[in-house]
């Protein structure tokens, strides 16, 4: 019965609510729990903000276009629509790089708020997309596309 419970939260939940959540959870650790905030220079801290903010755009705006330009559905919640595989650009580095994009932006939240809590909080995030999303999209794809998709997995890592 637990099983069939964690099952129905596949593709239930879109990214940026999870990605919400994370946030507000990220935020509540850095309000009430100031013993794990760390210092940090501010140009040290805005240029490493900048950095993955630049980061989450590359990613996460060449994923986007890259399904444009494909004629493939970029909604999450429905893999079964894909269209066709996205396999360069982007997505010759990081089979989700949309995922990978909003979690840079976690990232980049945490660094904001100098706490380290918030820091391992953000990992929730990757561990949430990964069980909930990521596999039941590969699942779905699998079995559209067999063996390319297999081959692209042995080439391409799941996050980076």
């Amino acid at each position: 019965m637990g099983n069939y419970n964690m099952q129905r939260l596949e593709l239930l939940i879109p990214p940026p609510i999870v990605a919400a959540v994370v946030a507000l959870l990220m935020w509540l650790s850095h309000l009430y729990w100031p013993l794990f905030a760390w210092s940090m220079s501010v140009s040290g801290q805005f240029l490493l903000m900048g950095l993955l903010v630049l980061l989450a755009v590359i990613f996460g705006v060449g994923a986007l276009l890259r399904f444009r330009t494909l004629h493939t559905t970029a909604d999450p919640r429905n893999p079964h629509r894909t269209q066709q595989l996205a396999i360069t650009g982007v997505y010759a580095y990081s089979r989700n790089p949309m995922y990978l994009g909003v979690y840079f932006l976690l990232l980049c939240w945490a660094i904001y708020l100098t706490n380290w809590a918030a820091l391992v909080l953000s990992l929730l995030f990757v561990g949430f997309i990964t069980r909930f999303q990521i596999i039941p999209e590969e699942r779905v794809l699998q079995k559209k596309f067999g063996a390319s998709y297999q081959h692209y997995c042995e080439k391409v890592r799941r996050w980076i």
